[in-house]
């Protein structure tokens, strides 16, 4: 953890966290591929599970300033295809992109009613990325926990 609170998040290349970074005009940015099944697992998941590209982006101090979303689909008709167009999409006006870690400030947000964040467990005292469920702890070195 920094010393202003911002917490350490490391770009693992091929990893759940390998679109991250930074634009030219230094805002960092968590790029995502999320999906959401309203209710219990059944067996036809497929057919109810949507899947979405989300977009945060954030100042040089880690402060949450945007969050943006593209619908690529439910899973059933993506049919096991990256969602690279609908992620390219999102960032496409936002400038020249370069990967790298980042450092950011817990933040909460709402997405068609799914929340979304990085919020700290108060009981574990870990900083988790929803709704990914990508966690991190002591010693707050930027490698993640699923």
């Amino acid at each position: 953890m920094q010393a202003d609170g911002a917490i350490k998040i490391n770009r693992v290349e091929g990893g759940h966290t390998h679109f991250i970074g930074r634009f030219e005009n230094g805002n960092q940015f968590m790029l995502l591929e999320v999906y959401f099944d309203e209710g219990p697992m059944l067996s036809n998941w497929q057919s109810t599970r949507k899947e979405f590209a989300v977009l945060h982006i954030f100042n040089n101090e880690g402060l949450h300033l945007e969050s943006m979303h593209q619908f690529a689909g439910i899973t059933k008709d993506i049919d096991g295809r990256n969602l690279g167009p609908e992620m390219e999409a999102l960032m496409k006006e936002k400038g020249r992109a370069f990967f790298g870690n980042i450092h950011i400030l817990p933040f909460q947000t709402t997405i068609e009613g799914y929340a979304y964040g990085f919020i700290k467990d108060m009981e574990s005292y870990c900083f988790t990325i929803l709704p990914n469920e990508i966690s991190f702890s002591a010693p707050f070195d930027g490698e993640y926990d699923i």
